[in-house]
């Protein structure tokens, strides 16, 4: 449990949607918002209703990138002026196998598998993959171009041009 951390459990049955949950959280006037995941048009209105009012709003929604992010908000009914005033910081990662040092000393040292295969790892249990890193892509914040691209609804690719121009790597 968390000092003043408070978390709700919907229960359509009762009348407590996610929705109404969220709204009735709003009134409380809050700091700070996290919500689990923008899946659908009101779970993001409200986030961005919420961030446009002064909350700090932290959440998650499944994108293959950064600009297919702004898309998928854009197509959940998010306004464009919205997305430009409320969204501070956009990141999209993805989770990749880290080498266990067995199997970079391996390529290293160009041992033949063989040889591997004679000392079991007691790290990776001779997988070779030890855990995951993060792989992360940074947007650029929303203004100049990239702010009239939105406005004018440009697609992923246009998105992802402009957000790579402005020093996002992919």
């Amino acid at each position: 449990e968390l000092e003043c951390v408070w978390q709700s459990q919907v229960d359509p049955a009762k009348g407590f949607s996610w929705e109404s949950g969220l709204r009735a959280l709003l009134r409380q006037d809050p700091d700070v918002l996290l919500v689990g995941e923008i899946r659908d048009s009101e779970s993001a209105k409200v986030a961005f209703q919420a961030a446009l009012t002064g909350q700090l709003v932290v959440t998650t929604m499944h994108a293959r990138s950064c600009a297919d992010a702004i898309r998928r908000l854009l197509d959940l009914g998010v306004a464009a002026n919205h997305l430009r005033s409320g969204l501070e910081l956009l990141t999209c990662q993805s989770l990749k196998p880290k080498l266990c040092e067995c199997r970079r000393l391996k390529v290293e040292s160009r041992v033949s598998e063989m040889d591997r295969a004679d000392q079991l790892c007691t790290k990776c249990q001779g997988t070779g993959i030890q855990g995951r890193i993060p792989i992360v892509e940074v947007f650029p914040a929303i203004e100049g171009q990239l702010s009239s691209a939105i406005v004018e609804d440009a697609d992923t690719a246009t998105l992802q041009h402009l957000a790579s121009s402005l020093g996002m790597t992919s």
